[in-house]
């Protein structure tokens, strides 16, 4: 079994349109992962969640339609993740 934990720290930002400036985020990720004992422990089943907190991006007035920016932070809300890999040796 395994557990990660990771941080991704966005720092604070300019917004480009006016003189707003765009406060730095946190944002939490959290996964286990479980290798079954079936075809000689090759399988794991990975579960998480990113932006754990729930972290909104800060508003951007100069950003199109999203009202934040779509290419520095995360699109708001929790993200749950099931992913399974295989390894061949």
């Amino acid at each position: 079994m395994q557990a990660n934990v990771t941080g991704r720290y966005i720092s604070a930002i300019q917004d480009t349109a006016d003189t707003t400036r765009l406060a730095p985020k946190l944002y939490l990720d959290a996964s286990i992962g479980f290798r079954p004992p079936v075809l000689d422990n090759r399988l794991l089943l990975t579960v998480g969640v990113n932006n754990v907190l729930d972290r909104d991006p800060p508003p951007c007035a100069s950003c199109n339609n999203a009202a934040f920016d779509s290419s520095t932070y995360d699109t708001p809300g929790r993200f749950g993740f099931v992913r399974l890999s295989y390894r061949t040796r």
